[in-house]
């Protein structure tokens, strides 16, 4: 029998590809078609390799949108997107499935890099707050003439998914 057509799974190979080689914008337009086509149906939920292994073509999409929008900074919209794709996995494949584990077990892992992400943004943005009402209080004059020196080294502890978990791909 000839394997169906899988436009989805063709986006979601894309958007690997272009995630590893660092082009996190254009590998979330790609998840992000790859949702849509299998929304309107126009591509399957579930695809099967030859060897008769499911996967859950939907749980992956969701899965790498989850990635790219957390490399692109989009914390809160990629929670969301790690939660939806565990939730898909196992309603497509079953608990036990092993791509619903390895999407549970990886998503898991991006919900708590998240968390450490914005703890860190958020203590970042307290610090600065309290700066600013110390330098009110203080009458220190921030403007134009007197602006403070900006960091210009970025911080080293950026997102990095290859190193905390693998994309998806559909064979």
């Amino acid at each position: 029998q000839a394997p169906r057509s899988n436009p989805a799974g063709t986006h979601l190979n894309l958007c690997a590809v272009l995630s590893k080689l660092k082009r996190h914008d254009e590998a979330m337009i790609h998840a992000t078609s790859a949702l849509s086509l299998i929304h309107n149906g126009k591509s399957p939920t579930i695809a099967s390799d030859g060897a008769g292994n499911n996967s859950s073509v939907r749980a992956i999409g969701h899965y790498n949108l989850g990635v790219e929008q957390e490399s692109l900074g989009l914390l809160t919209a990629a929670e969301g997107s790690y939660q939806s794709a565990m939730a898909v996995c196992t309603l497509d494949l079953g608990s036990n499935h092993s791509l619903t584990v390895s999407i549970r077990n990886n998503s898991y892992a991006g919900l708590k890099a998240i968390e450490k992400r914005k703890t860190r943004r958020k203590k970042k943005h307290d610090l600065k707050k309290k700066k600013n009402r110390e330098n009110m209080e203080s009458g220190e004059k921030i403007g134009p003439d007197t602006q403070r020196k900006k960091k210009t080294k970025k911080s080293s502890k950026i997102f990095d998914h290859s190193k905390a978990k693998a994309l998806f791909t559909i064979n």
